[in-house]
C-alpha cells in the first residue's frame, strides 16, 4: 500500500503499473484516509476513510475522486477520525449532512465539463457565465447538500435588490436548477433546492414593425448583396417559424404541391413535429432556393455550404434597415401580430406557430383586442349616417 501525500492532481495523473489492477493509496496526512484505484478507471478513485472498530476493519465511504475533491474527503475524514476517537459511533455518519463535494468542485470538474458537449454553446456560455459571476462566489464553498431553499431565494433576491434584471435573476435559478438536476442523476444529492423557488415575471419585450418600418426591412432585403441569409430572414417573416427551425430546414420536408413544410420533432423547440402553412410569399422564397444542392438543406450560404448562423449579417440588415433594436426573434412576434390584425383567432395563431400551451399564445391578446375595437368602431359611419339623416 503505498503511502502519498493525496491530492487532486495524484489521483488525476496516477496510473497504475502494467500487471496491476487494482491499488489503495494511502495520505500522509489523515491517518486512515485512503484512495482505491483501478486501471478500468484511469484519473478516478474511491475514497474512503478506514479504522478499526473492536478488532476489526470498518470502511466509510467519502465519494467518487473527482466528483468529491480530495481536500473536501479528507475534510470530512478528519472529522470522522476525531468522532470516532471521542466515541462517537460513526457508522451512522454515512448518510450525515455534508459527505458531498462542494458545489464549486463538481461546477468546475464534473458539471460544466460535461455540459459543454451536451448543450448549445450558447447555454453552455451562459451556465458558466452565470455560475462564475453569481452563483460560487455565494455558495461555491458549501457542500451541496448543505444548501437549501433559503440559500438559493436569497441569492436570486440579492441579484433584483442589487439592480440586475429578472432575466438575470431567472437565468441564474435556472442554472442552479440544471446543476443540482445533474447531481441528482449522479445520485450525489437527493433534493434540488431551487425546484419551488418561483420565477421572477419578466416584461415582455416584443417589438412590432409599422407599415413604415417594415417596407424598410423588405426593401432592404429584396436589395442586399447576402440574399442566401436574406431569403432565411424572408422565410421567417413569412413563416413565423424559429430562425433555428428554418437554418435545420431540408428539401424532404417540403410539400410544394400542397404547400406545406413539415418541421420534424428533432428540429423543433418543443420536440412536437408540426406542419406549417406556406403562404404565397413563402412559396417565392421556395421558388428562389437550389432544391438540388448534394446538402439537402433549404439555406445554403455563399460558399456552398448550409447556413448555420446568420446573426452577423442580419446585425447589418436591420442596421441598414434603421431598426437595430429589431431582433431575429422580433420576426417572429411579427408574423403573428399581422395575423391578429388580419382577424385570425388566437387559436389560428397558436397552432401556426406551434405554441404548445395556449398560454403562450396570450401575449398577442391585446393586439386581438385592438382588432375587435376596430371593428366595434366600424359602425360609427353608419350610426353618423343615421342621425344626419333625422338631422
Amino acid at each position: 500500500m503505498p503511502v502519498l501525500e493525496l491530492t487532486d492532481k495524484t489521483l488525476s495523473e496516477f496510473r497504475l503499473s502494467e500487471g496491476k489492477t487494482k491499488m489503495e493509496l494511502c495520505d500522509t496526512t489523515v491517518k486512515g484516509f485512503v484512495a482505491n484505484v483501478s486501471a478500468s478507471h484511469p484519473g478516478k478513485a474511491s475514497l474512503v476513510f478506514k479504522y478499526k472498530d473492536h478488532g476489526k476493519t470498518a470502511r466509510k465511504p467519502l465519494g467518487r475522486f473527482p466528483d468529491i475533491s480530495v481536500e473536501d474527503a479528507r475534510a470530512i475524514a478528519a472529522q470522522m477520525k476525531e468522532d470516532f476517537a471521542a466515541g462517537v459511533d460513526i457508522s451512522s455518519l454515512i448518510s450525515a449532512p455534508g459527505m458531498t463535494p462542494k458545489l464549486s468542485h463538481f461546477v468546475t470538474k464534473t458539471w460544466l465539463p460535461n455540459q459543454r458537449e451536451r448543450v448549445k454553446p450558447n447555454t453552455y456560455k451562459m451556465y458558466a457565465g452565470l455560475t462564475r459571476r453569481h452563483i460560487l462566489p455565494v455558495l461555491g464553498n458549501m457542500p451541496m447538500d448543505r444548501i437549501g431553499k433559503q440559500d438559493v431565494l436569497t441569492l436570486v433576491t440579492s441579484l433584483r435588490k442589487s439592480g440586475l434584471s429578472a432575466a438575470t435573476a431567472n437565468r441564474t435559478l435556472a442554472t442552479i436548477r440544471a446543476c443540482f438536476n445533474a447531481a441528482i442523476d449522479m445520485q450525489i444529492v437527493e433534493l434540488n433546492p431551487a425546484s419551488k423557488v418561483k420565477l421572477y415575471k419578466e416584461p415582455l419585450k416584443e417589438r412590432y414593425l409599422n407599415e413604415v418600418e417594415l417596407g424598410r426591412l423588405l426593401k432592404v432585403l429584396a436589395t442586399d448583396g447576402n440574399q442566401n441569409v436574406c431569403r432565411a430572414v424572408r422565410f421567417a417573416l413569412y413563416t413565423g417559424a424559429r430562425i433555428g427551425e428554418i437554418l435545420k430546414a431540408r428539401v424532404q420536408d417540403l410539400n410544394i404541391e400542397q404547400e406545406m413544410w413539415t418541421i420534424p420533432a428533432a428540429h423543433s423547440k418543443t420536440g412536437l413535429a408540426r406542419s406549417t402553412p406556406l403562404n404565397k410569399f413563402a412559396m417565392e422564397v421556395v421558388r428562389e432556393l437550389d432544391l438540388e444542392h448534394a446538402s439537402g438543406r433549404l439555406f445554403i450560404g455563399r460558399l456552398g455550404e448550409p447556413l448555420t448562423e446568420i446573426r452577423k449579417v442580419w446585425g447589418r440588415i436591420r442596421t441598414e434597415a434603421g431598426l437595430p433594436d429589431l431582433n431575429l426573434h422580433s420576426l417572429r412576434h411579427q408574423h403573428a401580430s399581422m395575423l391578429v390584425n388580419s382577424g385570425r383567432t388566437l387559436y389560428e395563431v397558436q397552432k401556426i406557430l406551434g405554441h404548445t400551451s395556449s398560454r403562450t399564445t396570450e401575449r398577442y391578446s391585446h393586439l386581438q383586442t385592438d382588432v375587435l375595437m376596430d371593428a366595434s368602431n366600424s359602425i360609427s359611419e353608419s350610426i353618423d349616417k343615421a342621425l344626419a339623416a333625422n338631422g
